[in-house]
């Protein structure tokens, strides 16, 4: 069975002259453009899987405007990113730190951004895995709290729906008896449910028929509500869609492998 750590929360829980010579035309343009066009064409980058570039971008802005919630909150996207692909455990704590430090000046600068609120809760699920079981009870209220906001301020922000599908599939997962440990001793453990994880992820789908993460995710839930055809049928889904971040490629042989034992 395929394990997926997107956030943990529990105890209970990828030339070099052209591309540096890109990257230094690109930091020096978005200095001269606006902030609009520049985020337009950072995301355009990102979106292409060109992180550096895309990168370079943001932080020459960051330079420029260092309280602007719209570059802060994808400086925080970015440093999920590289967490996400770092394979050095160091590295990924320091690079989700940093994420959740860009993603809280984001909420600073401006409270009304929904994705702001969205990256934080993000950041705050990626860290939870360097964190011990108290901490992570207060992570998992906190980021319950953020994806509200977030879904308050934007119900259709595509980032907290498909957080919070994930959410809800991890808290589900906590039995009876260390739900109750986790309340007596670590403070109270909210709840989450398998069908709200099913529902915030086929609203991500709808919103965002293409992302590969929303479809692997909710495959994953259908894998813990023991819906194996429809996990199958989601799977195959997941492989049509194209490569955003950098997990994705890493996950589409799990995929093929659990298909050929399950599809």
């Amino acid at each position: 069975m395929i394990h997926l750590r997107f956030f943990p929360l529990l105890l209970l829980t990828l030339l070099i002259p052209t591309i540096l010579h890109a990257q230094r035309s690109a930091e020096v343009n978005a200095v001269d453009e606006s902030i609009e066009d520049a985020l337009r064409r950072s995301d355009v980058l990102f979106e292409q899987t060109k992180y550096r570039a895309s990168h370079g971008i943001l932080k020459a802005l960051h330079e420029k405007h260092p309280n602007n919630a719209a570059v802060l909150w994808r400086l925080a996207s970015h440093m999920i990113n590289d967490g996400d692909g770092s394979s050095n455990a160091e590295r990924k704590e320091a690079l989700y730190r940093k994420a959740v430090e860009y993603s809280l000046a984001a909420v600073k600068s401006d409270n009304a951004n929904a994705n702001a609120h969205a990256y934080l809760a993000a950041s705050w699920g990626s860290v939870g895995m360097f964190e011990g079981g108290k901490e992570k009870v207060k992570l998992a209220n906190n980021i319950r709290d953020e994806l509200n906001h977030a879904l308050k301020l934007d119900p259709n922000n595509q980032v907290a729906l498909t957080i919070y599908g994930t959410w809800h599939r991890e808290v589900s997962d906590v039995s009876w008896v260390e739900r109750q440990l986790a309340n007596m001793f670590l403070g109270s453990l909210p709840d989450g449910s398998i069908e709200q994880s099913i529902r915030y992820f086929k609203k991500a789908i709808k919103l965002g028929p293409d992302v590969f993460r929303h479809r692997f995710e909710l495959a994953l839930t259908y894998i813990a509500a023991d819906r194996i055809k429809d996990a199958a049928a989601s799977f195959r889904a997941a492989l049509k869609c194209p490569t955003r971040w950098k997990t994705d490629d890493p996950r589409r042989p799990r995929i093929r492998e659990w298909l050929k034992e399950n599809g």
